[in-house]
């Protein structure tokens, strides 16, 4: 899988190919009001908001990212096509998305490589076991608080609908959502009643922690701007 900024460059690189394709058409037409655009809108907003939470966590740990939350602003503005309208004829590309913020969101996107990454291909067959040991130990467990075991139910479900379908995960955000689930089970660990619920728990963390199961991007980024774990 891409990092967020890879799939908003790909987004908005397929609207701007729509106008080349139908100069003259409105943007209304191109963006398929009825049909897809209320999708893509949403995708597009999704992907900067995952965009943007990145950039705050590596922020608040003193890496340089003021310039790319400028351009994240700016770039929140083109879902909503307020230079062209939806009733006007466009007949250049650059009305909808430009060149120049196009080459912004690749600047992102190299900057975010290695500083966070999204679960890859390969890693997705592990993230299901997990997902799938972690539903079998909770429905197993029946001391956990009921607050806490349905904060981590949401969170598995969450992962698992962007696993099951391609367009909730082409925006998810799966490096938090998998730290997430690391804080809640040492959460549940710390509260189990019984050893064997403990350790089952810890068992679960672990596999994220030291990549036997999913490895965590964000502990790679960590390391590599001298983050401690």
């Amino acid at each position: 899988m891409a990092n967020s900024a890879d799939n908003l460059h790909s987004l908005f690189n397929l609207w701007r190919s729509r106008v080349a394709q139908r100069p003259g058409a409105t943007m209304g037409a191109l963006m398929d009001l009825d049909g897809l655009a209320l999708d893509e809108i949403s995708t597009a907003f999704a992907l900067m908001h995952v965009l943007e939470d990145q950039l705050r966590y590596l922020g608040d740990h003193n890496a340089r990212v003021k310039v790319h939350q400028r351009n994240l602003r700016r770039w929140m503005r083109v879902p909503l096509m307020p230079q062209v309208g939806w009733s006007a004829n466009v007949s250049s590309p650059d009305y909808v998305v430009t060149e120049e913020t196009l080459d912004q969101i690749e600047s992102l996107s190299s900057f975010l490589d290695g500083k966070v990454f999204d679960i890859d291909d390969e890693r997705l067959p592990d993230l299901r076991d997990l997902v799938r040991e972690a539903e079998a130990l909770l429905a197993s467990n029946s001391t956990m608080d009921p607050m806490l075991a349905s904060y981590i139910r949401r969170l598995l479900a969450s992962i698992r609908n962007a696993l099951d379908d391609d367009s909730a995960g082409f925006a998810f955000d799966y490096v938090s959502a998998v730290e997430q689930l690391r804080v809640a089970f040492m959460a549940a660990a710390e509260s189990a009643r019984t050893p064997e619920e403990k350790t089952g728990w810890r068992n679960m963390a672990s596999q994220i922690i030291t990549g036997t199961g999913v490895a965590l991007g964000i502990e790679v980024g960590k390391k590599m701007l001298g983050i401690e774990a």
